[in-house]
């Protein structure tokens, strides 16, 4: 029985979707790949969000590629360039993502060549837990990564702020090594303690070493709080912000040192002239959200943050922490 005109036979459609996927190899992303795949990150989530200038003065893609906590890999069709994943590893925990395909390429199967060599790397890592942000509003992604394990966790909401009240901080000094060393012996002391094993001390030292921000203590409470700061052009931040990527504070009272750490995070921005500060954390830190919206935080967006199953116990709606999973 022929086909109905117009409509290709099942198999051919099959024949053709393989064909498309035979073409494309997944492989590990090495320095060379950095600036393509930055360029595919930006023309990719561009035509999502519809935002034609969305990335532009930030880098995301060669930075953490730098970072040895980061594994990257990237899609090539026929040698050129259409997809890229990131994972980064915080000790225990591990994130996935950006996951980027080229709108050209998008609807072939890219993605999932990806995720498969992504997840395989994820579980090797023999991870405590691991979470992802997405799209709140594109079922198409949901879906992807349901198809993968990951399940919907709520949304998550990205903050935002003007800085304006000047006021005391502390920094982690950028080249006293000794020093160095120290507060971070006690940062992951900080994290472990809300989820064993929780370790940002790498992502820390990559940050400071590239020179994209500042450790930013609270002074009145050394010790027990501590943001990664990314600032600036050529960070995660872009142009005129300071982006909070990552902030810990200790278990007890972790209200107040939370608003004590945005508090001295709000001052080092004024003091640097930065014009907006930007965080991120999934909406079930009621603690942490409770905190922004005390200190003059706005929610801006809003996404959706997915993670494995037995992964729902990693850090609980207690926890003093901003980690955002972009």
């Amino acid at each position: 029985m022929r086909a109905p005109r117009g409509v290709a036979p099942a198999g051919r459609i099959a024949l053709r979707f393989w064909e498309s996927l035979a073409v494309v190899l997944v492989r590990e992303m090495t320095a060379d790949d950095v600036v393509g795949a930055e360029a595919v990150h930006r023309r990719a989530f561009a035509a999502q969000t519809g935002d034609p200038s969305f990335g532009e003065g930030s880098d995301v893609i060669r930075t953490r590629h730098a970072s040895g906590n980061v594994a990257g890999f990237v899609a090539e069709d026929a040698g050129a360039l259409v997809g890229s994943l990131l994972l980064t590893r915080w000790g225990t925990f591990g994130v996935l993502g950006p996951l980027s395909v080229d709108p050209s390429a998008q609807g072939r199967g890219v993605a999932r060549l990806l995720l498969d060599r992504g997840i395989a790397e994820l579980d090797s890592w023999e991870l405590a837990a691991s979470g992802l942000y997405t799209f709140a509003d594109s079922p198409k992604h949901r879906h992807l990564y349901e198809g993968y394990g990951f399940v919907d966790r709520g949304p998550s909401h990205l903050w935002r702020r003007t800085p304006s009240l000047a006021g005391e901080y502390d920094v982690l000094p950028p080249d006293d090594l000794q020093a160095r060393a120290s507060y971070l012996w006690t940062l992951r002391q900080l994290t472990s303690s809300q989820l064993p094993g929780w370790d940002l001390t790498i992502e820390a030292t990559s940050m400071l070493e590239q020179g994209l921000g500042s450790v930013v203590l609270p002074p009145r409470y050394r010790g027990l709080g501590f943001a990664l700061c990314h600032v600036g052009a050529g960070s995660e931040a872009g142009p005129d912000a300071c982006y909070v990527k990552a902030a810990v504070v200790h278990r007890h009272q972790s209200d107040v040192l939370l608003r004590a750490l945005l508090e001295a995070v709000e001052a080092f921005a004024v003091d640097h002239g930065w014009a907006r500060l930007e965080a991120g954390a999934p909406a079930s830190r009621t603690t942490a959200s409770r905190a922004l919206l005390d200190s003059g935080w706005t929610p801006t967006g809003t996404g959706l943050a997915m993670t494995r199953p037995g992964d729902g116990g990693a850090l609980g709606p207690d926890a003093g922490v901003l980690d955002d999973w972009r």
